[in-house]
């Protein structure tokens, strides 16, 4: 809890941390480990779920998962900005769920922000990524049911997401800049503060655009969802008043 891991390095995996089983990682800071597989950070949880809390990756690099290789975890209130691998440039993650967090100008050769198999994302503000082949934002990779609700994907270079197996994909009450069909879907300029703070403004049609049901209680910033009649889609909640 409250660590910062800066420039380490490891053969295998896991640059900052390698955790086998439960845990529970809360308010770390991870920038510049290197790792081949998970920058900062490798997970193998074997049934048991681990969990990254309020902590930001920045500037971490591998070849699978820049970030973190992850299975079985959860990642809440978390920040991932700028970096890279060649698989997976934020995120290697297999059963995972990802919510009320920031995946930002993250690099891949597939899947700049993540690639993921079996996920869901809630509440995620996914923006300014980048993929050399395919899935600037996110990369399906295997079978395995992907669920977003609540969530921007805006910003990212051409062919935000890709999946290899588009039935298993689906994408509610988010905006997306590469439209998916569904009636609770918009694909409009979310109008964050600027290109480096992801908070909406008050014109934003991301406001009261989402949807109630298993909507986390608190945004990134801790601000109380909703605050408005709907919650908001992505990670930072319009604070009205």
């Amino acid at each position: 809890m409250n660590c910062t891991f800066t420039h380490n390095s490891s053969t295998y995996g896991g640059g900052a941390l390698a955790v086998r089983g439960a845990c529970d990682i809360n308010g770390c800071v991870f920038q510049g480990n290197f790792a081949d597989n998970g920058g900062a950070l490798i997970s193998r949880s074997y049934g048991e779920t681990a969990t990254v809390q309020n902590c930001t990756f920045s500037d971490n690099t591998a070849n699978t998962g820049g970030a973190c290789d992850l299975w079985d975890c959860l990642i809440t209130r978390s920040i991932f900005l700028n970096n890279s691998a060649s698989l997976g440039g934020g995120i290697y993650g297999v059963n995972v769920q990802l919510e009320n967090s920031v995946l930002a100008y993250n690099y891949g050769h597939l899947g700049g922000g993540l690639v993921a198999q079996d996920a869901n994302l809630m509440n995620c503000t996914v923006v300014h990524n980048e993929a050399t082949f395919g899935g600037a934002a996110l990369y399906h990779n295997e079978p395995g049911f992907c669920q977003i609700i609540n969530s921007i994907f805006w910003f990212n270079g051409n062919n935000s997401i890709h999946s290899n197996f588009p039935s298993e994909v689906m994408l509610t009450y988010s905006n997306c800049e590469d439209f998916w069909s569904g009636v609770t879907n918009i694909s409009e300029n979310p109008l964050f503060i600027s290109d480096i703070d992801f908070h909406l403004t008050l014109d934003s049609p991301c406001i009261d655009s989402g949807t109630h049901q298993n909507a986390p209680g608190q945004d990134l910033d801790g601000v109380f969802r909703p605050q408005g009649g709907s919650p908001d889609i992505g990670a930072y909640e319009f604070p009205f008043g």
